[in-house]
């Protein structure tokens, strides 16, 4: 199976039901809602799959965000997360980190004013997805660990550009008042080389982070 196709299908599959619910919920609800930009900072935890612990592999992650609220329930941002990923060998007991970065345009499906009469709602639960590219860099840890070429034979050097496809829940405070918070968690698929190992799929990662959101207008 072609995993990067099959993502793929199933992300515009989503973009689709999102962008039709969306006017479902527009033309059911009434017309006082004003589309507004927000901002947004967020910090948490990243772990890289990999075949050692799932603690050893966790590494820290920040993320800011620009974005607009088209509709009560949906909305659009450019979300740029990174910070450091993480990846070792559990037989020799030996780990390495690098450094990322990964832009992406994503789609924001309020699912608490859909489903719910009006727009102000303690708490909103958001689905989100989107593409992007991720660009790794800084691997000199694992150059450090003097590992036979065999046993790394897809590492790569000066610095990695690759895809990104993503998935994720968030939940949210009250949209309509101009500061909140939220947690986020998300899923992101990446090139089979981000953490120089390969298996023939892509490699996964997943963030956790808490965020403070700023809302215009």
């Amino acid at each position: 199976i072609n995993i990067k196709y099959f993502l793929m299908k199933k992300i515009l599959s989503i973009v689709t039901i999102v962008l039709a619910a969306s006017f479902v919920t527009v033309s059911a609800q009434n017309n006082d809602f004003t589309g507004h930009w927000f901002m947004q900072l967020q910090g948490g935890a990243a772990h890289t799959i990999g075949e050692t612990n799932f603690v050893d592999l966790l590494s820290p992650a920040a993320a800011a965000s620009v974005g607009y609220q088209f509709s009560p329930a949906l909305g659009a941002r450019l979300n740029v997360n990174g910070w450091q990923a993480k990846s070792g060998f559990s037989d020799l007991e030996q780990y390495y980190k690098w450094n990322y970065f990964t832009p992406d345009l994503d789609l924001m499906l309020n699912l608490t004013n859909m489903f719910s009469k009006g727009t102000n709602h303690a708490l909103n639960l958001i689905l989100l997805g989107g593409v992007g590219l991720n660009y790794a860099w800084d691997n000199d840890e694992l150059k450090a660990l003097n590992l036979p070429a065999e046993a790394t034979p897809l590492a790569w050097d000066d610095n990695r550009l690759s895809h990104n496809l993503r998935a994720g829940l968030r939940l949210e405070t009250n949209q309509a008042k101009p500061i909140g918070v939220s947690l986020e968690v998300n899923a992101n698929s990446l090139s089979d080389r981000f953490n120089s190992k390969t298996n023939d799929a892509d490699d996964w990662q997943f963030t956790a982070m808490l965020g403070l959101n700023v809302r215009f207008g």
